[in-house]
């Protein structure tokens, strides 16, 4: 049903084009530095996760981005999601891109540029900060640490907030 939505919401739109499908076979099939941006949301064991964004890697022109779900350790989830975390840490150890922006709501979008910042980068946060979305900027030295700590709101309702607390 979700797949079904988002293809009719980019139905119009040439620039788009979605594709389903295992993204370790679908991105063999692109050139070398064929997309300006990719969304990795699959598997979440970490060889999954460090393979995919190898894969995104490849296909990337040089400065673009890669976007991805579930770098969170909301403690519902705890489980599952410190495999994306551990597996997106060890990428930017070794590839040359860094951890520049995490969204604040339940299971992270993190997104991944080329260090130094590009250009792209920075016109791509420049957008996102403009569109007024929770985002929260995470310097590498303390990525490990991100968790989500429930909090009282003002109305008494629990809320979930960024938190670096070991």
């Amino acid at each position: 049903m979700l797949y079904e939505r988002v293809q009719s919401r980019f139905a119009e739109d040439a620039r788009v084009r979605i594709v389903r499908g295992l993204s370790s076979t679908i991105l063999a099939g692109y050139p070398d530095g064929f997309f300006d941006f990719l969304y990795v949301d699959a598997d979440h064991d970490y060889h999954s996760v460090l393979s995919d964004l190898w894969a995104a890697r490849r296909t990337l022109r040089p400065g673009g981005l890669i976007l991805g779900h579930d770098f969170d350790m909301d403690r519902r989830h705890q489980w599952s999601n410190h495999n994306v975390i551990e597996a997106v840490m060890s990428f930017c150890k070794n590839s040359g891109f860094r951890l520049i922006a995490l969204t604040g709501d339940l299971g992270s979008t993190f997104v991944l540029g080329e260090y130094p910042d590009s250009d792209s980068s920075a016109a791509f946060l420049t957008r996102l900060i403009a569109l007024r979305a929770p985002i929260v900027d995470i310097p590498q030295e303390i990525a490990w640490n991100y968790r989500r700590q429930l909090v009282r709101g003002e109305n008494g309702r629990a809320i979930a907030i960024p938190s670096f607390r070991s």
